[in-house]
């Protein structure tokens, strides 16, 4: 009797292990069913794609904006501009100052310094009409910075020899003092030569 009951048991438990196993394999089966029947009806199955992110721009804009200098005045002149107006002629010697014409109209004046000498010169514009009521230092030569500053017009700084150099001058009616300024200093006495003081000196009449 015992003998017949361990016998059932036994049956049953591998009766049971063989439901289970049955179960795992129509599970899996079912799940690979699902798969086919969805590639086969042409369903849509959601991918998870990897994302990636793009690098930083690092390029630099090459294309900085550029300004133009500002263009700057000859220093050697103090002048207006072109207007057409009359024209002198102030010819440097080396100890005199010649002009052609000695009157002109009131307005824009060209003046034209040719230096026929062989010494470096230069030329100023006063208004006035007394050359020895200009302030001299003790070389003899002008202070140009004592001068009232309405009276003093301008100036061509440098006339090499040899050379002509023009300037435009807007002149009122008046007298006008021109005259070269330049000092030549000297290695013994007596005192630096001034060429003002040397007599490179004239005047004119604006009209």
């Amino acid at each position: 009797m015992k003998r017949a009951t361990r016998a059932s048991g036994a049956i049953a438990a591998v009766c049971l292990l063989a439901a289970t196993a049955c179960s795992s394999d129509s599970d899996e089966t079912t799940s690979e069913s699902a798969s086919t029947a969805a590639l086969a009806t042409g369903a849509e199955v959601s991918v998870d794609e990897p994302t990636t992110t793009e690098p930083p721009d690092t390029t630099t804009n090459t294309d900085a904006p550029t300004t133009d200098a500002p263009e700057t005045e000859d220093p050697a002149v103090t002048a207006s501009s072109d207007d057409g107006g009359a024209s002198v002629s102030v010819v440097l010697t080396d100890g005199d100052v010649v002009l052609d014409p000695t009157s002109v109209d009131a307005g824009s004046v060209e003046i034209v310094a040719k230096n026929v000498g062989g010494d470096l010169h230069d030329l100023l514009i006063v208004r006035g009409d007394d050359p020895g009521a200009l302030p001299v230092n003790e070389d003899g030569a002008v202070i140009e910075d004592d001068l009232p500053k309405d009276d003093f017009i301008g100036k061509i700084a440098v006339v090499e020899a040899g050379t002509e150099e023009s300037a435009w001058f807007d002149l009122d009616a008046g007298s006008y003092i021109v005259f070269c300024n330049i000092v030549v200093p000297t290695a013994v006495p007596p005192l630096p030569i001034s060429h003002f003081k040397d007599g490179m000196v004239s005047t004119f009449t604006v009209n």
